[in-house]
This record gives structure tokens, C-alpha cells and sequence, in this order.
């Protein structure tokens, strides 16, 4: 019964196949990314950009939200009857100041780039 013919190629000849391969698919990727660039659509940089301002408004409702829920929860564990409650609740309320911090940072970027 005939060997198949990647049982046959030595290991150096697998190691020139998989170079070739690889050489193969970067001659394709940027002949692909010249012929966007030549054809005026909207090369990767620039889709990135435009999904990058989409998302300053999401991450900025995001920190928002979460800020608030941890404020929520910090007050909500202090008039819980648990002996850790101020302990717990200053934890809560830690994360809430850095979410906070988040959201006025953001916010200020946000501002400035309107």
C-alpha cells in the first residue's frame, strides 16, 4: 500500500512547506489590503477609529451604571443586621469611588472630543 505523501516528505521539506504557506497567506493579506485601499472602501485603521468613538458613549453609560449600582450597594449593606456590614459596605463603596473616578474621566475625554 503507497505511503501518503506527507508521511513520505521528510521533517526539513514539511518545514520549507509550512514557510511557503505562510509566505503565501502575507502575499494574499496585503494584496487584499492594496486592493481595498485602491478601490476607495474603508481600510481596517478607519473602521477601528469610527468603532473606537462608537464606543467612548458605551463605556461611559457603562461606568455610569455600575458607579451607581455600587453606591446602591454599598448603602444597601449598611442597613443590613450582618456584624461585617461596615466593613463590606466600605469595600463596596472603594469600588464605587473608583468606578466614579472612571466614569469622570471618561466623561471629561468625552467632552473634549465633542
Amino acid at each position: 500500500m503507497p505511503a501518503s505523501k506527507a508521511a513520505r516528505l521528510s521533517s526539513a521539506a514539511k518545514a520549507r512547506k509550512r514557510g511557503q504557506t505562510r509566505q503565501r497567506v502575507r502575499i494574499a493579506r496585503e494584496e487584499q489590503r492594496v486592493q481595498l485601499e485602491e478601490t476607495g472602501r474603508n481600510t481596517r485603521s478607519q473602521a477601528l477609529a469610527r468603532n473606537k468613538k462608537s464606543q467612548g458613549a458605551r463605556g461611559l453609560v457603562m461606568s455610569a451604571i455600575v458607579g451607581v449600582g455600587c453606591w446602591l450597594f454599598a448603602y444597601g449593606l449598611t442597613v443590613t443586621s450582618d456584624p461585617n456590614r461596615y466593613l463590606l459596605a466600605g469595600m463596596a463603596a472603594l469600588i464605587a469611588l473608583m468606578w466614579s473616578i472612571s466614569f469622570f474621566i471618561r466623561l471629561r475625554r468625552w467632552q473634549k472630543r465633542r
